[in-house]
């Protein structure tokens, strides 16, 4: 199964940096090549959601959080 993983840092308070990041209407600005994010089940661990790219469209699933680090 494909994985995406990413990191970098940010000069910003963790509360913030965390909001964004879990608010999916922001995720196309942190994941380049994803238009869209749609039926987002959840944010915890199993959650699902899908997303659309060039007229592409897939299913990706939340495997950990680690709330405020990962």
């Amino acid at each position: 199964m494909p994985k995406f993983e990413r990191e970098m840092e940010i000069d910003a308070p963790v509360e913030r940096v965390w909001e964004v990041m879990t608010n999916p209407d922001h995720w196309p600005q942190w994941f380049p090549g994803i238009e869209g994010v749609s039926n987002v089940s959840s944010l915890s661990p199993g959650g699902t959601f899908e997303w659309t790219d060039e007229g592409q469209t897939g299913r990706g699933t939340i495997e950990s959080v680690e709330p405020m680090k990962r």
